[in-house]
């Protein structure tokens, strides 16, 4: 009965952990308040880019094989208070123009084909692409191209469905690409021994934060760790020691970014219209301010 009851209860949520993430792996998240119900304040760090890409007021919806045996993967549910976008193409870029928000693509001759537009990159770190298939018997071919229609990375959905009618999710990382990119995707049929169906189709990623000017500069996760209440998150960025520890001050939590060395002046890029790009130069601090 004990035994039962452990497993019937909801796991106890830490304060800092990593997991594959909203569909990112190695994601660090952090918990900085813990109110009753869906008053939480939480916030995940990209360590791929070593910047803070979403803090939220909400909980976090645990999902995957070790909760509920499901495909999908853990993610937050609330109200955004800080969000640095990250979606390039979304399903209503694909195939023709429909009114339609989550139109389905049935593939029934080989070769049939879905394009998304056009679509310009500058600055981007890690790229994925998702999406849902459906059909047992064959696998869609995946193709990324540049602005000349040239192939830059092609792959085959991993098809392990276990019916005709059961929805599959696929997403894979796709290869690093140069610093401005323009380039296309296509979804296609290179073989058919039934209908097979695609949907919710995108590209997403995460957006480089660190610059020396207007250039991107090389960055590196050293950890995190805990210190009473408090993380601390260790990274480097142009070979520059950085710490970054989160606190809420009434309501307004604070982000203190922390050179631990000298070293060239670095702007941390927000992408937010309401809240200032810091800089750390001949200082060794600087802060983001977000208000819950």
């Amino acid at each position: 009965m004990i035994g039962l009851i452990a497993l019937l209860a909801p796991p106890q949520e830490p304060a800092a952990f990593r997991a594959v993430f909203e569909d990112r792996p190695r994601q660090l998240i952090v918990r900085l308040l813990n109110e009753p119900g869906d008053g939480g304040i939480y916030a995940v760090f990209s360590p791929d880019v070593c910047a803070v890409r979403r803090v939220w007021n909400g909980r976090i919806n645990y999902r995957g094989k070790v909760y509920d045996f499901s495909q999908e993967n853990s993610f937050g549910e609330g109200r955004s208070l800080y969000e640095v976008p990250s979606q390039v193409l979304g399903p209503t870029d694909f195939g023709q123009s429909s009114s339609a928000a989550d139109p389905v693509w049935r593939f029934t001759q080989v070769g049939h084909a879905v394009e998304s537009r056009p679509f310009n990159l500058e600055n981007w770190g890690p790229l994925y692409f998702a999406f849902e298939e459906r059909g047992d018997t064959d696998s869609v071919a995946i193709e990324l191209s540049d602005a000349r229609r040239q192939p830059v990375y092609q792959y085959l959905s991993s098809n392990t469905i276990s019916g005709p009618n059961v929805w599959q999710w696929n997403y894979k990382q796709m290869p690093a690409l140069p610093g401005r990119f323009q380039g296309q995707i296509r979804i296609s049929a290179p073989t058919l021994k039934a209908p097979k169906d695609v949907r919710r189709a995108r590209l997403f990623g995460d957006r480089l934060a660190w610059f020396r000017g207007e250039t991107p500069v090389p960055v590196q996760f050293r950890g995190y760790h805990r210190d009473g209440d408090k993380t601390t998150i260790r990274f480097t960025a142009d070979a520059r020691p950085i710490e970054l520890t989160m606190t809420m001050e009434g309501s307004l939590l604070i982000m203190r970014y922390r050179a631990t060395a000298a070293g060239p002046a670095l702007t941390l890029r927000t992408y937010q219209p309401n809240v200032p790009d810091p800089t750390l130069g001949e200082a060794a601090e600087a802060t983001v301010e977000v208000r819950r």
